[in-house]
Protein backbone atom coordinates (compact mmCIF):
# COMPACT_ATOMS: atom_id res chain seq x y z
CA UNK A 1 0.00 0.00 0.00
CA UNK A 2 1.70 3.06 -0.81
CA UNK A 3 2.23 5.87 1.54
CA UNK A 4 0.24 9.35 1.37
CA UNK A 5 1.51 12.23 2.38
CA UNK A 6 -1.77 14.90 3.90
CA UNK A 7 -1.33 18.67 3.15
CA UNK A 8 0.88 20.47 5.05
CA UNK A 9 -2.02 23.49 5.67
CA UNK A 10 -0.38 27.04 5.73
CA UNK A 11 -0.10 26.96 9.28
CA UNK A 12 0.03 29.78 11.31
CA UNK A 13 0.48 33.20 10.01
CA UNK A 14 0.85 35.13 13.01
CA UNK A 15 3.87 37.78 11.92
CA UNK A 16 2.27 40.29 9.50
CA UNK A 17 2.79 44.24 8.60
CA UNK A 18 1.02 46.15 10.71
CA UNK A 19 -2.33 46.33 9.70
CA UNK A 20 -2.58 49.80 7.89
CA UNK A 21 0.20 48.57 6.11
CA UNK A 22 3.57 50.08 4.71
CA UNK A 23 4.19 52.57 2.34
CA UNK A 24 6.66 52.04 -0.36
CA UNK A 25 7.61 55.15 -2.46
CA UNK A 26 9.10 54.98 -5.67
CA UNK A 27 12.72 56.52 -7.10
CA UNK A 28 12.28 60.51 -7.39
CA UNK A 29 13.05 59.51 -11.30
CA UNK A 30 10.44 58.62 -13.10
CA UNK A 31 10.49 54.32 -13.78
CA UNK A 32 13.19 53.97 -11.46
CA UNK A 33 12.95 52.28 -7.94
CA UNK A 34 12.89 53.65 -4.67
CA UNK A 35 13.95 52.72 -1.38
CA UNK A 36 13.55 49.57 0.55
CA UNK A 37 10.94 49.65 3.21
CA UNK A 38 10.65 46.86 5.37
CA UNK A 39 7.77 44.30 5.78
CA UNK A 40 8.89 42.55 8.23
CA UNK A 41 11.97 42.13 10.68
CA UNK A 42 12.90 39.76 11.83
CA UNK A 43 10.95 36.49 10.85
CA UNK A 44 10.25 34.39 14.08
CA UNK A 45 10.15 31.53 11.84
CA UNK A 46 10.65 29.96 8.61
CA UNK A 47 8.13 31.09 6.24
CA UNK A 48 7.20 28.87 3.16
CA UNK A 49 4.55 31.29 1.89
CA UNK A 50 3.59 35.18 1.69
CA UNK A 51 0.20 36.71 0.98
CA UNK A 52 0.76 40.11 -0.50
CA UNK A 53 -1.59 43.15 -0.25
CA UNK A 54 -0.98 46.34 -2.28
CA UNK A 55 -3.86 49.67 -2.70
CA UNK A 56 -3.99 53.11 -2.80
CA UNK A 57 -1.86 53.75 -6.57
CA UNK A 58 -4.91 54.04 -8.87
CA UNK A 59 -6.02 57.63 -10.16
CA UNK A 60 -8.66 58.31 -12.17
CA UNK A 61 -8.06 59.45 -16.09
CA UNK A 62 -4.22 58.91 -14.81
CA UNK A 63 -1.36 56.81 -15.84
CA UNK A 64 -0.26 54.96 -12.53
CA UNK A 65 2.14 52.16 -13.89
CA UNK A 66 3.97 50.71 -11.09
CA UNK A 67 6.25 47.78 -10.67
CA UNK A 68 7.44 46.24 -7.05
CA UNK A 69 10.24 44.26 -5.59
CA UNK A 70 10.06 41.97 -2.83
CA UNK A 71 13.18 40.94 -1.06
CA UNK A 72 14.69 39.32 1.66
CA UNK A 73 17.78 40.89 3.22
CA UNK A 74 19.27 40.06 6.48
CA UNK A 75 17.74 41.60 9.91
CA UNK A 76 18.46 45.61 9.80
CA UNK A 77 18.53 46.39 6.21
CA UNK A 78 20.72 45.89 3.53
CA UNK A 79 22.09 43.02 0.68
CA UNK A 80 18.66 42.49 -0.08
CA UNK A 81 17.99 39.38 -2.58
CA UNK A 82 14.80 39.70 -5.25
CA UNK A 83 12.27 37.14 -4.32
CA UNK A 84 9.69 38.37 -6.14
CA UNK A 85 10.64 40.78 -8.78
CA UNK A 86 8.59 43.47 -10.40
CA UNK A 87 5.01 42.49 -8.71
CA UNK A 88 2.34 44.55 -11.09
CA UNK A 89 1.27 47.20 -8.86
CA UNK A 90 -0.51 49.25 -11.53
CA UNK A 91 -3.94 50.76 -11.03
CA UNK A 92 -4.37 48.62 -7.81
CA UNK A 93 -7.39 50.43 -5.99
CA UNK A 94 -7.82 51.37 -2.19
CA UNK A 95 -9.73 53.54 -0.76
CA UNK A 96 -8.25 54.98 3.30
CA UNK A 97 -9.35 51.85 5.41
CA UNK A 98 -10.10 49.63 2.57
CA UNK A 99 -7.64 46.73 2.43
CA UNK A 100 -8.66 45.89 -1.23
CA UNK A 101 -6.59 46.38 -4.69
CA UNK A 102 -4.34 43.72 -5.53
CA UNK A 103 -3.68 40.91 -4.01
CA UNK A 104 -1.66 37.48 -4.23
CA UNK A 105 -0.35 34.27 -2.04
CA UNK A 106 3.36 33.39 -3.21
CA UNK A 107 4.74 29.73 -1.95
CA UNK A 108 7.98 31.10 -1.12
CA UNK A 109 10.60 30.22 1.71
CA UNK A 110 12.27 32.52 3.93
CA UNK A 111 14.18 30.99 6.76
CA UNK A 112 13.47 32.41 10.12
CA UNK A 113 16.11 35.38 11.42
CA UNK A 114 15.78 37.75 7.97
CA UNK A 115 13.80 40.41 6.80
CA UNK A 116 11.43 40.95 3.88
CA UNK A 117 11.40 44.04 2.13
CA UNK A 118 9.75 45.70 -0.57
CA UNK A 119 10.38 49.12 -2.84
CA UNK A 120 8.66 50.20 -6.15
CA UNK A 121 9.35 52.32 -8.85
CA UNK A 122 6.30 54.35 -10.58
CA UNK A 123 5.90 56.45 -14.29
CA UNK A 124 4.99 58.77 -11.63
CA UNK A 125 8.01 60.30 -9.61
CA UNK A 126 7.66 59.81 -6.18
CA UNK A 127 4.31 57.71 -6.26
CA UNK A 128 3.16 55.45 -3.28
CA UNK A 129 1.56 52.04 -2.65
CA UNK A 130 0.45 50.88 0.50
CA UNK A 131 1.70 47.00 1.21
CA UNK A 132 0.67 44.86 3.53
CA UNK A 133 2.01 41.04 3.74
CA UNK A 134 1.25 37.72 5.89
CA UNK A 135 3.74 35.33 6.31
CA UNK A 136 2.54 31.77 6.96
CA UNK A 137 4.82 29.02 8.38
CA UNK A 138 4.09 25.86 6.66
CA UNK A 139 3.80 24.93 3.00
CA UNK A 140 0.18 24.64 1.36
CA UNK A 141 1.04 21.58 0.53
CA UNK A 142 3.42 18.74 0.25
CA UNK A 143 6.83 18.84 0.93
CA UNK A 144 8.66 21.94 2.67
CA UNK A 145 11.49 21.53 -0.28
CA UNK A 146 8.88 22.36 -2.39
CA UNK A 147 8.52 25.90 -1.76
CA UNK A 148 9.44 28.20 -3.93
CA UNK A 149 12.96 30.08 -3.01
CA UNK A 150 13.00 32.71 -5.56
CA UNK A 151 10.52 33.72 -8.70
CA UNK A 152 11.07 35.13 -11.73
CA UNK A 153 8.94 37.34 -14.07
CA UNK A 154 8.45 37.35 -17.92
CA UNK A 155 6.34 40.35 -19.72
CA UNK A 156 7.57 43.48 -17.24
CA UNK A 157 8.75 46.11 -18.98
CA UNK A 158 10.85 48.52 -16.87
CA UNK A 159 10.99 51.25 -18.85
CA UNK A 160 7.37 52.37 -18.77
CA UNK A 161 6.78 50.45 -14.82
CA UNK A 162 3.94 48.18 -16.88
CA UNK A 163 3.36 44.98 -18.23
CA UNK A 164 3.61 43.49 -21.77
CA UNK A 165 1.29 45.32 -24.04
CA UNK A 166 -1.94 42.13 -24.58
CA UNK A 167 -5.61 44.40 -26.04
CA UNK A 168 -8.58 42.40 -24.54
CA UNK A 169 -11.33 41.53 -26.50
CA UNK A 170 -14.93 42.61 -26.01
CA UNK A 171 -16.75 39.61 -24.00
CA UNK A 172 -14.18 37.49 -26.01
CA UNK A 173 -10.97 36.18 -25.60
CA UNK A 174 -8.70 39.03 -27.55
CA UNK A 175 -5.23 37.73 -29.62
CA UNK A 176 -3.03 36.38 -27.10
CA UNK A 177 0.61 37.49 -26.81
CA UNK A 178 4.05 35.23 -25.87
CA UNK A 179 5.58 37.40 -22.61
CA UNK A 180 8.42 35.85 -23.24
CA UNK A 181 9.00 37.71 -26.78
CA UNK A 182 9.24 34.04 -28.39
CA UNK A 183 12.54 33.28 -26.78
CA UNK A 184 10.37 31.20 -24.42
CA UNK A 185 11.06 30.52 -20.36
CA UNK A 186 14.90 30.26 -19.48
CA UNK A 187 14.55 26.73 -17.26
CA UNK A 188 11.48 24.60 -16.77
CA UNK A 189 8.99 26.38 -13.86
CA UNK A 190 5.93 24.76 -12.03
CA UNK A 191 4.28 27.69 -10.09
CA UNK A 192 2.55 30.02 -11.87
CA UNK A 193 0.88 33.83 -11.23
CA UNK A 194 -0.35 36.36 -13.01
CA UNK A 195 -0.67 40.81 -12.88
CA UNK A 196 -2.52 42.84 -15.23
CA UNK A 197 -2.17 46.67 -15.34
CA UNK A 198 -3.74 49.41 -17.99
CA UNK A 199 -0.57 50.53 -19.12
CA UNK A 200 -1.02 53.64 -21.01
CA UNK A 201 -5.03 53.46 -21.35
CA UNK A 202 -6.54 55.82 -19.44
CA UNK A 203 -10.03 55.64 -20.01
CA UNK A 204 -11.41 51.84 -19.37
CA UNK A 205 -14.67 50.16 -19.70
CA UNK A 206 -15.77 49.08 -16.33
CA UNK A 207 -16.52 45.42 -15.33
CA UNK A 208 -14.51 41.97 -15.66
CA UNK A 209 -11.57 41.21 -17.12
CA UNK A 210 -10.07 37.37 -16.94
CA UNK A 211 -6.53 36.40 -17.74
CA UNK A 212 -6.02 33.38 -19.51
CA UNK A 213 -2.05 31.56 -19.72
CA UNK A 214 -1.81 29.32 -21.76
CA UNK A 215 1.34 27.60 -23.43
CA UNK A 216 -0.50 27.74 -27.08
CA UNK A 217 -1.59 30.66 -28.78
CA UNK A 218 -5.05 29.20 -29.15
CA UNK A 219 -5.51 28.28 -26.00
CA UNK A 220 -6.05 25.22 -26.14
CA UNK A 221 -2.88 24.46 -23.41
CA UNK A 222 -4.25 26.40 -20.47
CA UNK A 223 -1.78 26.71 -17.46
CA UNK A 224 -4.38 28.98 -15.55
CA UNK A 225 -7.35 31.54 -15.40
CA UNK A 226 -7.69 34.68 -13.09
CA UNK A 227 -10.11 37.33 -13.04
CA UNK A 228 -9.51 40.85 -12.76
CA UNK A 229 -12.09 43.68 -11.38
CA UNK A 230 -11.84 47.14 -13.22
CA UNK A 231 -13.86 50.77 -12.97
CA UNK A 232 -14.19 53.72 -15.10
CA UNK A 233 -11.69 55.68 -12.42
CA UNK A 234 -9.04 53.35 -13.96
CA UNK A 235 -9.31 51.18 -10.76
CA UNK A 236 -7.94 47.75 -10.30
CA UNK A 237 -8.47 44.47 -8.49
CA UNK A 238 -7.55 41.25 -8.49
CA UNK A 239 -5.90 39.00 -9.29
CA UNK A 240 -8.98 36.12 -8.64
CA UNK A 241 -8.14 33.53 -7.14
CA UNK A 242 -5.10 35.06 -5.42
CA UNK A 243 -3.97 31.80 -5.69
CA UNK A 244 -0.77 30.46 -8.12
CA UNK A 245 -1.20 27.32 -9.71
CA UNK A 246 1.35 24.23 -10.37
CA UNK A 247 1.59 22.84 -13.96
CA UNK A 248 4.63 21.55 -15.03
CA UNK A 249 6.44 23.18 -17.91
CA UNK A 250 9.57 22.54 -19.37
CA UNK A 251 12.58 25.12 -20.65
CA UNK A 252 12.12 27.07 -23.65
CA UNK A 253 8.07 27.22 -23.14
CA UNK A 254 6.25 30.17 -24.58
CA UNK A 255 3.65 31.89 -22.04
CA UNK A 256 0.74 33.36 -23.93
CA UNK A 257 -1.47 35.83 -22.20
CA UNK A 258 -5.24 36.18 -23.81
CA UNK A 259 -7.63 38.54 -21.77
CA UNK A 260 -11.39 38.35 -22.32
CA UNK A 261 -13.16 42.24 -21.32
CA UNK A 262 -15.59 44.20 -20.80
CA UNK A 263 -14.75 45.98 -23.77
CA UNK A 264 -11.42 45.45 -26.32
CA UNK A 265 -8.73 47.69 -23.89
CA UNK A 266 -5.37 48.29 -24.22
CA UNK A 267 -3.74 46.67 -21.27
CA UNK A 268 -0.54 45.17 -19.47
CA UNK A 269 0.28 41.58 -18.46
CA UNK A 270 3.08 40.30 -16.52
CA UNK A 271 3.65 36.55 -15.83
CA UNK A 272 5.51 34.55 -12.74
CA UNK A 273 7.17 31.61 -12.59
CA UNK A 274 8.98 29.20 -10.60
Amino acid sequence: MPVVFPPSGFGRNYQQTAKGGVTLTAGATVNTMGAWATLIDPLSYPVFGVWLNAWGVSGSATNTSMLADIGVGPTGGGSEQIVIPYLDFGAAYGAAGLQVGKFWFFPLYVPAGKAIRGRCQSVIASDTAVVLLHAFELPPHGFAEDAPQEWKQYGAVAASSAGTAVTSGSAAYGTAVDVTGGSGTTRAHRWFHVGLDFGTNTAISAGKYRVRLSRDSGGADIIGIWDFGASTAEELQGPCPAFPVCYPAPSGSLLYVAVDGAAAEALGAIVYAY
